[in-house]
């Protein structure tokens, strides 16, 4: 049997039971009580204790919420995109920690969190989406909390949640598109290829600075999304993409030919300073062989800086892969086509945030249907 008894003194006796190690401080502890009564009742409540400890061990009821969250991020952060981890490590020490960070999680319930995002709603006016994320971490780490047995049920189910708002979708139309494409053209060869493929290929920001010039099957006329290229903390980092998979997007022939003279510009450019084009030379690079991508910020702060030259005062970069979706979506490409495009995993998310594009076909099918039931004029 696991565990000790010993007797104290007649009909009294000391019970102990090893527990797991210290989730904190990794020490070897053990719960100790005491028991009167006989030598076999002793024994049945030692079974009992044991049986006990074995369906939830709460050790770590006592353990304050920053100190849980600073473990769970650091389980977390070598699972998820870097960009992500980042974002966690700041809302943690900046918003959660210092806010609420101090209360023990045997104390903190769905009230504590229904009342801290009430709070954050009225008086630090954050964004429901905003809190919804913040929920995340926290629920994440209590998640984590369970399966520790630190706490026997994660409060973080039953809190409410501010009701998500979608933001409002504004493309900006093919004719923009052009003229803005003009313009990072003129402003260098480089960010003009980098606006061509946005609005071409739908791709994510990271997804445009990860393409080599390797992914380029001329023979299927494919591009292949491999990768994705994002700044951390100032460092340039390539990792796989949103999804953890590849994608093969069609390229049309003109912009194949498009894609043929650029490479005879850099590889020129190369040559002038007396260098080779790299192996596995980016597609968009200020490097002379090509073998750093452009750092993601470059063309965000590009799209910022030239939108307001063509009457796009709001526009962001990632409104070009809306633009694309949109495009799509109104020639009346089907939204399998449309979600292998912009690489969403699910089809449904690609219909969750295109929803509205989509009503205005509903009434065009409810049109067709009427005329199938009245027949042939």
């Amino acid at each position: 049997m696991r565990g000790s008894l010993r007797e104290l003194k007649p009909g009294h006796w000391e019970l102990r039971v090893p527990l797991p190690r210290d989730s904190v401080t990794g020490r070897r502890r053990q719960r100790s009580t005491s028991f009167a009564g006989t030598k076999r009742q002793a024994e049945r409540e030692l079974t009992r204790l044991v049986a006990q400890i074995d369906a939830g061990d709460q050790s770590g009821a006592k353990v304050r919420l920053d100190v849980l969250l600073e473990k769970w991020w650091e389980q977390k952060a070598p699972k998820i995109s870097p960009t992500t981890a980042r974002e966690y490590r700041r809302t943690i020490n900046r918003r959660i920690a210092p806010d609420i960070g101090w209360k023990t999680l045997d104390s903190l319930g769905a009230a504590d969190l229904d009342e801290y995002y009430l709070r954050l709603t009225v008086e630090d006016h954050l964004a429901p989406a905003t809190i919804r994320q913040l929920h995340a971490i926290i629920s994440g780490a209590l998640g984590q909390a369970v399966k520790w047995r630190w706490i026997p049920h994660n409060p973080a189910r039953d809190a409410t949640l501010p009701k998500a708002t979608q933001s409002r979708i504004e493309p900006p139309s093919p004719e923009k598109v052009r003229e803005l494409l003009a313009l990072a053209e003129a402003e260098s060869v480089e960010m003009g290829m980098f606006i061509r493929l946005a609005a071409l290929l739908g791709a994510r920001r990271s997804e445009v600075c990860g393409l080599r010039w390797a992914d380029i099957d001329v023979g299927r006329s494919v591009i292949v999304v491999k990768r994705g290229v994002v700044d951390v903390a100032g460092n340039l980092v390539v990792k796989d993409t949103k999804t953890h998979s590849e994608r093969a997007i069609s390229l049309d022939d003109g912009t194949l030919q498009v894609l043929a003279d650029y490479r005879v510009t850099v590889e020129a450019r190369a040559a002038a300073c007396g260098l080779p084009l790299a192996p596995d030379a980016y597609i968009v690079s200020e490097a002379a062989d090509g073998s750093a991508p452009m750092r993601p910020e470059k063309a965000t702060n590009a799209v910022r800086r030239l939108r307001h030259e063509v009457g796009l005062g709001t526009t962001r970069l990632h409104d070009l892969r809306h633009y694309v979706a949109t495009q799509l979506i109104g020639a009346g490409y089907d939204p399998v086509t449309v979600a292998q495009r912009l690489g969403h995993a699910q089809v449904s998310t690609t219909m969750n945030i295109y929803a509205k594009v989509l009503r205005p076909k509903d009434q065009a099918a409810a049109n067709d249907l009427a005329a199938l039931l009245r027949g042939p004029d």
